[in-house]
């Protein structure tokens, strides 16, 4: 593995999509060298280690100017994009009463909104509830054994 020897910077890149971005050019023992960005330099230096590829330096406050230690997070990838996308994109939801078991129930809008949009039925609670819908509703077609045994068991659990 290569051992960091020296870094020079922070440099503040002025074009493209790092703009603002301060980055860290770093010089090896084999005599090549790269980049790196400010914040996961100093995160290193911080922890007296090196990050694995997995983890990613997070802003707590997102003001990517703010390089202070106490700013700074350790996430993982998925955790830093499930963060990025809640603050870009907040949750709407709807509520609604399931037209079979008429349990209110609240799921995201994004779930329910699809099938709106495709003149579907429902939303239900459940793939159960739907599921039994369409037992009730739908005109039977050739159904293997096991649509059989559901088919049985949702007409028993009505009567």
């Amino acid at each position: 593995m290569k051992t960091p020897v020296r870094y020079r910077g922070p440099y503040v890149y002025s074009s493209g999509r790092c703009i603002g971005r301060k980055f860290m050019t770093v010089y090896y023992d084999d005599g090549s060298k790269g980049t790196t960005l400010y914040s996961r330099y100093l995160m290193q230096t911080h922890l007296g280690r090196r990050l694995e590829r997995h983890e990613t330096v997070d802003h707590v406050n997102e003001d990517k100017s703010d390089d202070r230690v106490e700013n700074f997070q350790l996430l993982t990838i998925g955790e830093n994009i499930a963060k990025s996308t809640q603050l870009r994109r907040p949750t709407r939801w709807y509520e609604f009463e399931c037209p079979i078991c008429k349990a209110v129930v609240r799921k995201p809008l994004r779930q329910v909104e699809h099938n709106r949009k495709q003149c579907k039925t429902g939303p239900y609670c459940s793939r159960k509830c739907a599921r039994a819908w369409q037992i009730k509703n739908c005109p039977p077609t050739r159904r293997g054994p096991v649509a059989q045994r559901q088919e049985a068991s949702v007409l028993e659990t009505e009567q």
